[in-house]
This record gives C-alpha cells, sequence and structure tokens, in this order.
C-alpha cells in the first residue's frame, strides 16, 4: 500500500506493473503532508491530489472515502 500523488497513473514504466493488478482508496480532499522544517503539522494547500495505491489488500479495485482530519 502507498501514498501517491494520483498523477503517478501516468507513465509508461509504471504501466506494466498497474495492469498486474490495481486498487485505489481514493479521498474527497487533498491530503496533508509533512514538510521539513514543519513537523509539528501537516501542510495545508496542497496542489495535487493523492490516494493509496494497492495490490490485493482492498476489498474493492476502488474505494471512494471522505478524508477525516485528525488535529491532535
Amino acid at each position: 500500500m502507498l501514498l501517491l500523488p494520483l498523477p503517478t497513473l501516468q507513465g509508461k514504466a509504471r504501466f506494466k506493473h498497474f495492469q498486474k493488478g490495481l486498487e485505489m482508496l481514493i479521498f474527497d480532499g487533498r491530503i496533508g503532508y509533512y514538510a521539513n522544517g514543519h513537523k509539528d503539522k501537516p501542510q495545508t494547500g496542497n496542489s495535487f491530489a493523492s490516494c493509496y495505491f494497492c495490490r490485493n489488500v482492498l476489498p474493492a479495485k476502488l474505494i471512494f472515502r471522505k478524508l477525516e482530519v485528525c488535529n491532535d
């Protein structure tokens, strides 16, 4: 299971790996990542969508979920 930018789907080199089987966990919002020098909280305003790319992990090929933000 890898959390990657959605444009990762593009590319001839990755195509051969994805055609073997791909499952995706897709969220309704953009994920905030921790940036160097800002480890106290995730950065907001990310410019790209992300999703989990999986194989033989999820119960369906595509799963859509609401992104739950944890504000600890």
